[in-house]
């Protein structure tokens, strides 16, 4: 992948709400309401489309898919109640071989259909997949919200649980997806049986980068922040294992973040790295190598049989 494509990315993904050339009024530090509402507006960008996105990665060759079965897949959709009264448009793609399920928490941009490779690469060695609009993305209601992707997600796991019964799943947070996943992961150790990162996303970070935009008020809201936002904190009190993918050439998520991330994990964990690829490339550029790790982890969390010996 060149320069110019990875620059591209990182424009999209850092963008947020600074693409119409202004910028939300600054809140008071301690208004949490107000420092969500302007995070949520610098940091999650539910109007970038799907070939955005692909030509922000240089994968102008993947079709253009709305829906699973463009994908050739078989899929349920459904639409979850949150306790606010929002609805979350949500996919369900069962397998024949129903090796597991794993819930996808996607990024801080496009919709769910976006996301549909990474479903096909899961489905196609037979786990079963939900995945789901962030609230105001894509067709699901309500405004963006940062401090809504932790419930949110929460609640999709739990309507996983009820559809599938079984009684845990394993979340896949990409990118910013990454922030709900571990904080789900943390607070429901019953709910989830694995994590995995790919691409992971500190809050702190991504704080830091709009620190010429806040006027001086960084440090106050690093303060004031919802900690289920913090995963580079919060990645302490997960006891699932957990499988990260790091890409050297990230310049969104730089990697001496992410190997914080992991070093703060207390589970069984794994790091995979990917040299030369840039933010959440893995997937397109190095698949084999991609769903390899993936198998390899999940493999045995899901078969008792296929665990090595104590």
């Amino acid at each position: 992948m060149g320069a110019r494509n990875r620059l591209t990315w990182a424009g999209i993904l850092l963008s947020g709400g600074l693409a119409a050339g202004c910028v939300p009024a600054l809140p008071q530090p301690q208004d949490a309401d107000a420092v969500d509402g302007l995070l949520s507006k610098l940091i999650l960008q539910p109007y970038v489309t799907c070939e955005q996105l692909k030509s922000g990665l240089g994968l102008d060759f993947l079709p253009d898919v709305s829906d699973p079965s463009g994908a050739d897949l078989r899929y349920e959709e459904s639409w979850i109640v949150t306790p606010d009264y929002e609805l979350l448009r949500t996919w369900y793609l069962p397998t024949r071989l129903q090796r597991g399920t794993i819930v996808l928490s996607m990024g801080a941009a496009g919709d769910v259909a976006c996301y549909l490779f990474i479903a096909k690469l899961l489905a196609g060695n037979g786990w079963s997949v939900v995945m789901y609009d962030n609230r105001g993305f894509g067709l699901s209601t309500g405004s963006p919200s940062l401090n809504a992707l932790g419930p949110d997600l929460e609640q999709v796991v739990d309507w996983a649980r009820a559809r599938t019964g079984r009684e845990q799943v394993t979340v896949l947070g990409i990118s910013l997806g990454t922030i709900p996943a571990v904080s789900v992961a943390a607070r429901r150790p019953d709910a989830v049986n694995a994590l995995i990162l790919d691409s992971p996303v500190a809050m702190g970070e991504e704080i830091k980068r709009f620190s010429g935009l806040l006027a001086g008020l960084t440090q106050a809201m690093l303060a004031s922040i919802n900690p289920e936002l913090l995963p580079e904190e919060r990645i302490r009190d997960v006891r699932a294992p957990v499988l990260i993918y790091l890409h050297e050439d990230d310049i969104v998520t730089p990697p001496a973040t992410i190997e914080t991330i992991f070093n703060n994990a207390t589970s069984l964990k794994t790091l995979i790295r990917f040299p030369g690829l840039p933010h959440v490339a893995s997937p397109y550029y190095r698949t084999a190598q991609y769903t390899y790790y993936l198998e390899t982890f999940l493999t045995p969390i899901w078969d008792p049989a296929a665990r090595p010996p104590q």
